[in-house]
């Protein structure tokens, strides 16, 4: 069986680094660094990339956007576990 006590850590961990990541690309407009070589063409990751440098608005108001994602995603991850709790608008309706 699988042990899941470290997940939350290491998911606020990669959150982490996400966000250092997202708030250099916003900051500078665009991706700093090419996955493949500059005469990549046919990799869609790459035509994206590519695409994102000659747009940097687009891409800093992309990055912002996944910025206030991985905020939110913080934030959830920082609440105090309830285990158990439900909310108070679910009712469990037994069905015989």
């Amino acid at each position: 069986m699988v042990s899941h006590e470290n997940l939350g850590a290491e998911a606020r961990a990669l959150l982490d680094v996400l966000s250092q990541r997202l708030e250099q690309a916003a900051a500078t407009g665009g991706p700093s660094a090419e996955p493949h070589s500059p005469r990549c063409t046919s990799c869609p990751i790459c035509a994206a990339l590519a695409y994102l440098r000659e747009h940097r608005e687009l891409s800093g108001q992309l990055a912002q956007g996944a910025l206030l994602i991985v905020g939110a995603l913080r934030q959830y991850l920082d609440q105090p576990a309830t285990a158990g709790a439900a909310p108070n608008s679910v009712q469990h309706i037994d069905i015989t």
